[in-house]
């Protein structure tokens, strides 16, 4: 029992009303049932004020937003996400019961995110970068080859444009070299110049093989307006149909060459075929097949090398003595056979004989001349007491009677052979004229010749007297 003295009464808790707000949010006085409906009023949260701090720890983050990755990047996003966390707890309600700074790692982890988000992009974009660099210099490469192919192109053709106008007009002088010794060739053997009978013979045989290798190559004569340049016995005829056909003769790529023809004798405008380059099938001076790659310059090229080394093995790599046991043992093929046989039948006479019959000596003829005329000139090097005469003796009996043969039938057919060498062309001067019937009133001792007043009857100068002082007498 509590009497009047004992100190104040204290109500029991249940009559005691709370003074602060529920943790529920309920504001004071508002029962949970207190007729708005029955529904129970949910509390409005008002949105707290951005602070100051909150707005400076964003700029800071703008301002390290964009490092470039160099040696700080890793301390500089670190901060940058300290800071974010900053901003987002001062942003972010604190839940009941946590800590004051648990807003810290939420907004670490999203500025982590953001960070990895933003060099993902960067990466992207440095990857693209250097595929786009690499498909430019892709591009730029095959422009560049294009241009390089283009370029040495340009310079073969060039140079191959060059070597057969080298060739074109090599072969013109050439043929004149060779016209105007073959019209001379009986003044050679007369002066005994044999030498120049040599580079004749010699330069019979290097057509002969142009020629046969060229046909090879499936060379052909010159086609002007659908038809085949004919052959000529004279290269003024030759020049006097290229002048009038200059633009087939000259050719676009100077493929024209002017070449003699071992079968015939006569002079060709040939046109040279080009392919470009490919194994070529070739036997070398040994007899041993042989596979090149060039274009068909280089080939008629290796082939003319070919031939050159084969006459030399046959020819100046032997001795005088070897040279000589060859003349003694030539044996003649079955063309230059039968054409012996028919100038024994006629007589002796190169006229009657075909033209195939003639070159065909007359190639053979400068083969063995000159097998003779080298072997001579190697004995004749010799002292002279090493000297064998016998083998002097033969060498120049074959030497002159094979000169012989190549000037019969290598002197061309417009040459006057009656015509000897060392006489002096005919001055142009008009024939004398005839004299007329002598008139009544002309003197018998005058006689009709050219005197200072022209044709005419004039008497005949008187002699001169005889003076002993003056006159020589035998």
């Amino acid at each position: 029992m509590a009497g009047a003295g004992s100190g104040p009464s204290v109500p029991p808790e249940s009559s005691i009303e709370p003074t602060a707000p529920l943790i529920s949010g309920t504001p004071s006085g508002v029962e949970a049932n207190s007729g708005l409906g029955g529904a129970a009023a949910q509390p409005v949260k008002p949105t707290a004020p951005v602070p100051l701090h909150s707005k400076i720890a964003e700029g800071i983050i703008h301002a390290f937003a964009g490092t470039d990755g160099t040696a700080g990047s890793a301390l500089k996003s670190a901060l940058a996400g300290g800071l974010a966390g900053l901003a987002a707890a001062a942003r972010t309600p604190r839940q009941p019961g946590a800590p004051i700074l648990s807003g810290l790692g939420v907004g670490a982890e999203a500025a982590i995110k953001q960070r990895e988000q933003q060099t993902e992009r960067a990466n992207a974009l440095k990857q693209q970068g250097v595929e786009n660099q690499e498909k430019q210099q892709t591009i730029d490469l095959a422009k560049q080859r294009e241009q390089r192919e283009s370029t040495t192109g340009d310079r073969d053709y060039d140079l191959r444009l060059r070597e057969d106008a080298r060739q074109q007009a090599e072969s013109v002088r050439k043929g004149v070299e060779f016209e105007k010794r073959s019209t001379l060739l009986d003044q050679a053997i007369k002066e005994g110049d044999y030498n120049s009978l040599k580079q004749h013979a010699a330069d019979l045989q290097t057509y002969a093989d142009q020629w046969n290798d060229l046909q090879s190559h499936g060379g052909k004569r010159l086609v002007v307006n659908g038809a085949e340049s004919p052959e000529f016995d004279h290269l003024g005829d030759a020049r006097d149909f290229a002048i009038s056909n200059f633009d087939a003769a000259a050719h676009p790529d100077m493929k024209t060459r002017l070449m003699r023809n071992p079968e015939t004798g006569k002079w060709a405008i040939m046109e040279t075929p080009y392919e470009a380059p490919k194994w070529h099938d070739i036997t070398d001076a040994t007899g041993k097949p042989q596979k090149i790659y060039t274009d068909t310059m280089g080939a008629l090229a290796a082939q003319e090398q070919v031939a050159k080394t084969k006459h030399y093995l046959a020819v100046a790599g032997k001795s005088s003595l070897d040279l000589k046991k060859d003349l003694e043992e030539y044996k003649e093929d079955g063309t230059v056979k039968g054409a012996r046989k028919k100038l024994n039948e006629n007589g002796g006479d190169y006229s009657k004989l075909g033209e195939g019959d003639k070159e065909a000596l007359l190639g053979d003829a400068s083969k063995r001349f000159n097998m003779a005329q080298t072997g001579l000139e190697k004995e004749l090097q010799k002292p002279e007491d090493l000297q064998d005469k016998a083998s002097v003796d033969f060498l120049k009996q074959q030497r002159d009677m094979y000169a012989k043969e190549i000037s019969t039938l290598g002197t061309p057919s417009w040459v006057d052979k009656n015509v000897k060498p060392g006489d002096k062309p005919a001055a142009n001067t008009p024939p004398p004229a005839a004299a007329p019937p002598r008139p009544q009133n002309v003197p018998s001792d005058y006689v009709f010749q050219n005197g200072a007043k022209g044709p005419g009857w004039y008497k005949p100068a008187a002699p001169e007297p005889f003076n002993p002082e003056t006159t020589v007498t035998d």
